[in-house]
C-alpha cells in the first residue's frame, strides 16, 4: 500500500503509469526532475534510466552521497511523450501535477536540501537562471517548505550535450563540498562592485600594454569604444568624437598593446570601421570556451567566477527603446489620422466606401501602441507563424510615408538610453571583460603549474 495520499492530478489522461517518488522518507538530500522516460514508465522506478544511472554511477558519487539516502522524485508523474519519443510537460501539466503530489512529499520528508535537476523543475521557483546559477546554492520556498535548493542541469543533458558534461562534473564535486562546509560560492564583496566610469571627449586616459575593450554599435554602425586597464576603471569614446577615436587610433598604432575582448569578431569589424586594427588580442569568449566549465556569455561568465549579477542589455536598452517608439507611434498616429481624413474626403466625392490603407494602418499602429507596456517585442516576430514585426505589420509602401512625415521608426538601441546609463552599462562590459581576463590568466597559469607538478 503506498504512503502518499494523492491520487493522480487533474490534467492526468490516465493513459501512463504512475510513477512514485523512491528514497527514505528522511533523507537529507531530495532530488526532483522532470517526468518518466520509457525506463521509469516500465518499472515504476524514478531515474532509472541511462541518465538515472549515470545519476547514481557518477554524480552521486562526486557529491559523496549513495541513491539509497537521497529522495528521489519528478515534477510530472507520468510519462509524456508522442509517437514514442519522449517530450518535454507542458508548463501547465507541470503546474497541475507538481501542486498535486510535491506539496505532500516535501513536507513529509522535510530535507535540508532540494536538488532541482534540469529546467523543467528549476521552473517551479521563478527566476532561476540555470545558465548563470546552475551548482550554487541559494535560500528558496517551495509551498510551505522553506531550505536550501540547488539548480542544476538534467543528467541526461551531460548526455546530449558534451558541452555541459564538464559543468555537471564540477557542480556535483562542489556540492558535496559545499555539504561538508568546504566550498561557498563566489559573492561580490563591496570593493569589487565598486569603480569609477567616464565618458571622455577627445582625450584618453587609463591605456595600458594590455587593455579591456568593448565597442557599442547602433544598428550594425560604431557607436561608441570603452575600455579598461585598471579594474575598477573604464572609459568611454564615442564613434563621432573624431579627435579622441583618432588618438585610440594611433595610440594602438604606435604602442601595439594586446587588447582583450569578449567576443572579438564583432569588437574588431566595429573598430575596423572605425579605422582602427590592432595587432594583438585575446578574447575571453574563446577562453572561456576552452577551459570547458565556463558559459561564453560575459553576464554569465562573470556571475559564475565572480557572483556579481552584470545588468543585461535588455534591461539597459529596451525600456528606453519602447519609449522612443511610443512617441514615434503618437506622431505616426497623427500623420496617419490627417491621410485618412484626406482620403475620406476624396471618398465622398468619389462615392468609394473600401477599406483604405490608412485604416489598416492605424489599426495597426494603434495594437502596437497598446502592447508596449508588455513583454510584447515590437522589433521581433513572435513565435507563432503569424508573427510580424511592427515594421512588417505597418507595411513598406505606409512606413516610408509616416517615416518621410514624422523621422525614422525608433530601432532598439542603446542610443535611446540617457547617456550616464550607456556609460554605466558600456564601461561595464570592457571593466568585467578585463577582470575576466586576469581571471582567465591566473586560472591558466594555475592548470599549469599543477601539471608541471604531477609530471
Amino acid at each position: 500500500m503506498s504512503h502518499w495520499s494523492y491520487s493522480r492530478c487533474s490534467a492526468c489522461k490516465n493513459d501512463r503509469r504512475q510513477v512514485m517518488p523512491d528514497g527514505p522518507l528522511d533523507a537529507r538530500i531530495a532530488l526532483i526532475g522532470e517526468s518518466p522516460g520509457r525506463q521509469e514508465d516500465s518499472s515504476g522506478i524514478p531515474f532509472c534510466g541511462v541518465s538515472g544511472q549515470e545519476q547514481d554511477e557518477t554524480y552521486f558519487r562526486l557529491a559523496g552521497l549513495d541513491r539509497a539516502d537521497v529522495f528521489v522524485t519528478n515534477c510530472v508523474q507520468c510519462r509524456s511523450d508522442r509517437g514514442g519519443m519522449d517530450v518535454k510537460p507542458s508548463d501547465a501539466l507541470v503546474s497541475a501535477c507538481a501542486a498535486n503530489h510535491l506539496v505532500e512529499e516535501i513536507l513529509t520528508v522535510n530535507p535540508e536540501v532540494i536538488v532541482l535537476a534540469g529546467a523543467t523543475a528549476c521552473s517551479l521557483i521563478p527566476g532561476i537562471d540555470l545558465e548563470l546559477e546552475h551548482g550554487f546554492p541559494r535560500r528558496a520556498r517551495l509551498w510551505e517548505w522553506e531550505g536550501w535548493v540547488v539548480p542544476f542541469y538534467h543528467p541526461a543533458a551531460g548526455l546530449h550535450r558534451t558541452s555541459l558534461m564538464v559543468p555537471l562534473l564540477e557542480d556535483w564535486e562542489r556540492l558535496g563540498k559545499w555539504l561538508r562546509g568546504e566550498w561557498q560560492p563566489p559573492s561580490a564583496e563591496v570593493e569589487l562592485t565598486r569603480h569609477r566610469y567616464e565618458l571622455l571627449h577627445g582625450q584618453l586616459d587609463g591605456l595600458r600594454a594590455v587593455t579591456a575593450v568593448d565597442t557599442e554599435s547602433d544598428e550594425g554602425r560604431p557607436y561608441s569604444i570603452q575600455w579598461s586597464g585598471k579594474a575598477g576603471k573604464a572609459y568611454m569614446l564615442l564613434a563621432d568624437d573624431r579627435w579622441g577615436v583618432g588618438k585610440f587610433a594611433r595610440w594602438i598604432k604606435e604602442y601595439q598593446p594586446t587588447l582583450v575582448f569578449h567576443n572579438a569578431s564583432h569588437d574588431l569589424d566595429q573598430l575596423d570601421l572605425l579605422g582602427i586594427h590592432p595587432c594583438s588580442y585575446r578574447d575571453t569568449m574563446q577562453e572561456c570556451y576552452h577551459l570547458g566549465n565556463l558559459p561564453q556569455g560575459l553576464k554569465a561568465a562573470v556571475y559564475r567566477v565572480f557572483g556579481y549579477r552584470m545588468t543585461s542589455y535588455d534591461e539597459v536598452v529596451t525600456p528606453h527603446s519602447k519609449a522612443a517608439l511610443e512617441h514615434w507611434l503618437s506622431e505616426a498616429l497623427a500623420h496617419v489620422s490627417i491621410s485618412m481624413r484626406t482620403v475620406e474626403l476624396k471618398q465622398l466625392k468619389t462615392k468609394v466606401r473600401e477599406v483604405t490603407k490608412p485604416h489598416e494602418a492605424e489599426a495597426v499602429l494603434r495594437r502596437v501602441m497598446a502592447h508596449l507596456d508588455s513583454d510584447y517585442d515590437p522589433w521581433q516576430p513572435p513565435h507563432t507563424a503569424k508573427g510580424e514585426t511592427t515594421a512588417r505589420l505597418i507595411g513598406k509602401p505606409w512606413l516610408e510615408e509616416v517615416e518621410r512625415a514624422v523621422g525614422r521608426m525608433p530601432r532598439r538601441s542603446i542610443i535611446h538610453a540617457p547617456i550616464e546609463q550607456q556609460v554605466e552599462y558600456a564601461c561595464g562590459d570592457a571593466d568585467w571583460t578585463g577582470r575576466l581576463a586576469a581571471w582567465l590568466e591566473g586560472e591558466r597559469q594555475r592548470i599549469v603549474r599543477q601539471e608541471w607538478l604531477v609530471a
